[in-house]
């Protein structure tokens, strides 16, 4: 019985992805047709909608199998360092990016990426607790709002940069697209992140804070 759990299901919902991945190379996501993608990948219409709803199924579908490598990679790590992100994750982040371009570059550009759910379960677990280590009192109204900005100044900056980026087919490599963008986010101060050096001498007392900086 062709089920789920099939190998010849499978196969075919690999086939059927790796069109769709194909085709995104040359054509919008709005101009993927059921057709072509059963032409390509060697399936009749019944047996892609006994896998997918429509073309936009799929590629939701693909999202989650992206995101979930994506999770495999980094769970476990620690991203923040002296400035909101370490620069050898992002390398790895952006490298993750470049590999699946097609799905990215098309996924964001339809209109139907669904990055609340992933914005806001990355400020929990990795962001707020960084916030409260640079001394916010995220309980306190004012200051929670503060580091809500901060984050979304951070979110939104980084992937409208990688936004272009792909559009341009990534003519940086992912090293350099890192550089830049770590060079642009301020350093936080240095005891506050483990770092009894910091590059230019100074010491701060953690009142002097990301936070007090802009009180």
């Amino acid at each position: 019985m062709n089920t789920a759990n099939n190998q010849r299901f499978q196969e075919t919902d690999r086939r059927i992805r790796g069109s769709m991945l194909q085709l995104l190379q040359t054509l919008p996501l709005e101009k993927i047709t059921v057709g072509a993608l059963c032409q390509m990948s060697g399936c009749n219409r019944s047996t892609f909608y006994a896998h997918f709803l429509d073309t936009y199924d799929l590629m939701d579908k693909i999202q989650l199998e992206i995101y979930r490598d994506l999770k495999e990679k980094f769970e476990g790590r620690t991203f923040l360092a002296d400035r909101m992100v370490r620069a050898d994750l992002l390398v790895g982040l952006l490298a993750h990016i470049a590999d699946n371009r097609f799905f990215y570059r098309a996924y964001l550009a339809s209109g139907r990426a669904e990055l609340e759910q992933p914005k806001q379960m990355l400020y929990q677990q990795y962001f707020q607790p960084y916030f409260a280590r640079l001394g916010f009192d995220l309980q306190n109204e004012w200051d929670s709002r503060q580091a809500g900005y901060y984050f979304r100044f951070f979110f939104d900056g980084m992937l409208s940069v990688i936004g272009a980026w792909l559009e341009e087919d990534c003519p940086e490599s992912p090293e350099q697209l890192a550089g830049i963008i770590w060079k642009s986010i301020a350093p936080v101060p240095a005891e506050l992140t483990g770092n009894e050096n910091p590059p230019d001498g100074r010491s701060e007392t953690a009142s002097d804070g990301l936070k007090n900086r802009f009180n």
